[in-house]
């Protein structure tokens, strides 16, 4: 029994020391290059698998052979050396200088050796006569597996019902070296409820309770003070830890690229909820920190088969393929500050919801400052709802990019704006995107809107800057309202409801109806758009003058010296000889009438095609090109003003 008893012991420590965080070590150590804001977020990156779709192996990866090596020599019976023993009144046995030893009797150059200074074993009674309680002092663990040397200390660990539901850990101060100038480490780290939903735990090649088959599951394992170190000089620390719920199985699955079992591969929880505050990172003369990130379920749950969006992210991000299943319920981060030669940037109350590698379903951030050298940028009250990443780009020849494929059904921006050293440069404000009822790549309801568009001088033309000078403006300021839909039936794109308005200048409503787009085009952009033959019909411009056509005149005049009146008049005499390229006479003479009215008393400006029948672009396109006089006879244009 005590032999027994001290082995559990022993044993128990190096499995929960090597295997059963081995996936989280292993993580931190292959992840040296990762931003800590992707760290929380993302599942911790293993070495990569064999793709079923290469034929090209993968390297092995060194850590987990060590990992092998020394699972393999924990599965070996162990010799134990126990230096001392003492029974105390109240019944705990205490051990001094114990030693367990397990070697490969195959491979003489691997072993593995735990020495402890002090072990108190205190067996339960009565109701309780199952439990083992186990306290051990000055542990060190020590060997040599896969060519590399195996080093762990541990000041104190205590465990509690060894041989029940329910293992406890503190395992302060254990600083790890897997690789040369790599140092992963921490202050303190505590563990509690590793626990099996049936009671099996195998302890090198005993059985201590045979009732089923294990899965670890912490209830809570709290790190404080972790570090990260490697030889390129980055440095990553993290305040503290806290994880509930987490799979150690499902995640040391995930890591060897093994097979997710039945049960756990529906909604399997790798962790309930997870807390980690105080990250930072240093690269160079860059730091990055995280206050707090906040993260609720992080499961595993298949993509639906053939979801090639999923599969092209993951691909462009170098996700491994057993990783890909991984979903986040939410993440809440308080604060993230990124410090470097390009200047700052913080990012405030953040909230994900939905996250997996096709998409999210919003996001949310409250505040976001780029202060760069010269120039600052705020971002306020960013909301995007339902986002799919969709496929990657491909060329479609002559240059063109095709339509990537990614959707967003509603994006909101409360405010974004800019400063530079000589004051304000854009101030947008109430930008509302929304994009439904998806057909292939495409959404059939477009819907967009800016409340505020501000421009400063400082980013206009010469030219619209002296406009905005003559009309006494200190800001050229607009809104806009975009609107289209795709009507299967008819087989047509409609814009209607379409405004762009700029405040003290005017305002301009666009009509119009796109023939001949078919639901085939939606579906295969690149094999259909070669044979569509889209048309134009029901072109509808209509501007009202709200003081632009007043300021251009008299911004004209001013540069040339004369009062605005005399320039007028010169104007509309010239009017005629801006049409007299088009051939028919009597639609000159409306479009020269209609120009001079409208100048002469600037209200309303109408352009209408007068064709009900659809004109194919593609001779619109030629017309521009080649003879744009003629567009007016093509589409029946006419022109009237109010």
């Amino acid at each position: 029994m005590l032999a027994r008893s001290v082995r559990a012991g022993a044993s128990v420590l190096a499995i929960s020391a090597l295997v059963g965080l081995a996936p989280v070590q292993s993580a931190l150590a292959q992840t040296p290059s990762q931003s800590p804001a992707a760290q929380p977020v993302v599942a911790p990156t293993a070495p990569q698998p064999t793709d079923p779709q290469t034929t090209a192996p993968e390297p092995t990866d060194p850590l987990l052979t060590l990992l092998t090596d020394v699972d393999a020599l924990l599965r070996q019976t162990p010799s134990l050396t126990v230096g001392r023993s003492e029974r105390q009144p109240d019944g705990t046995l205490g051990l001094g200088s114990v030693m367990l030893r397990w070697e490969d009797p195959q491979r003489p150059a691997r072993s593995l050796v735990v020495t402890v200074e002090a072990i108190d074993v205190k067996p339960g009674s009565g109701a309780a006569a199952s439990r083992l309680d186990l306290a051990l002092s000055n542990a060190a663990l020590r060997g040599t597996a896969a060519g590399q040397p195996v080093s762990i200390a541990i000041a104190r660990a205590d465990f509690r019902s060894l041989t029940g539901f329910r293992l406890d850990a503190a395992l302060p101060g254990a600083p790890i070296s897997r690789h040369p100038g790599v140092d992963i480490g921490w202050s303190e780290a505590r563990i509690e409820g590793l626990a099996a939903e049936a009671v099996g735990m195998t302890v090198g090649a005993r059985t201590v309770a045979t009732s089923g088959v294990v899965r670890r599951v912490v209830q809570s394992l709290v790190a404080e003070a972790l570090t990260h170190r490697t030889p390129d000089g980055t440095q990553t620390g993290i305040d503290r830890v806290t994880l509930q719920g987490f799979d150690v199985d499902l995640l040391q699955r995930l890591a060897d690229g093994a097979p997710v079992p039945v049960d756990r591969a529906k909604s399997g929880v790798l962790v309930a909820k997870a807390e980690i505050e105080g990250v930072e990172q240093e690269i160079g003369d860059s730091s990055t920190r995280l206050d707090r990130i906040r993260l609720n379920a992080l499961a595993h749950k298949p993509r639906l088969s053939g979801d090639a969006g999923a599969a092209s992210l993951a691909d462009r991000l170098n996700i491994p393929v057993r990783f890909r299943d991984l979903a986040l319920e939410s993440a809440d981060l308080a604060t993230m500050t990124f410090k470097g030669s390009v200047g700052t940037i913080v990012a405030s109350d953040m909230a994900l919801k939905g996250l997996a590698y096709t998409g999210f379903d919003s996001l949310a951030v409250a505040r976001v400052v780029v202060d760069e050298p010269g120039t600052k940028l705020t971002l306020e009250r960013f909301q995007a709802d339902d986002v799919d990443f969709g496929n990657s780009t491909e060329p479609a020849g002559d240059g063109q990019i095709l339509y990537s494929g990614f959707k967003v059904e509603k994006l909101v921006v409360g405010r974004l704006a800019s400063e530079g050293p000589t004051g304000p440069g854009f101030d947008l404000a109430d930008a509302d995107l929304s994009m439904r009822y998806p057909v292939g790549n495409f959404p059939t309801i477009f819907r967009a809107s800016v409340g505020r568009l501000s421009l400063w001088p400082t980013l206009l033309p010469d030219g619209l800057r002296s406009v905005l000078t003559a009309s006494g403006r200190d800001a050229l300021t607009a809104s806009a309202t975009l609107n289209l839909s795709w009507q299967d039936v008819q087989e047509e794109i409609s814009i209607d409801g379409t405004e762009f308005r700029v405040d003290g200048f005017g305002d301009l409503a666009i009509g119009a109806v796109l023939t001949g787009i078919p639901r085939g085009l939606l579906e295969d952009y690149a094999g259909m758009v070669g044979e569509v033959r889209p048309g134009l019909r029901n072109l509808s411009l209509l501007y009202t003058d709200k003081g632009l056509t007043v300021a251009i005149i008299d911004s004209i005049a001013a540069d040339a010296g004369l009062d605005s009146r005399t320039l007028k008049e010169r104007i509309i005499s010239t009017v005629p000889f801006v049409f007299e390229s088009i051939p028919d006479k009597i639609t000159r003479s409306r479009f020269a009438f209609a120009l001079a009215s409208f100048i002469n008393n600037p209200s309303t400006l109408r352009l209408m095609s007068g064709r009900s029948e659809p004109v194919a672009l593609e001779a619109i396109r030629d017309k521009l090109e080649t003879a744009p006089q003629d567009l007016p006879d093509l589409l029946r244009l006419e022109l009237t003003a109010q």
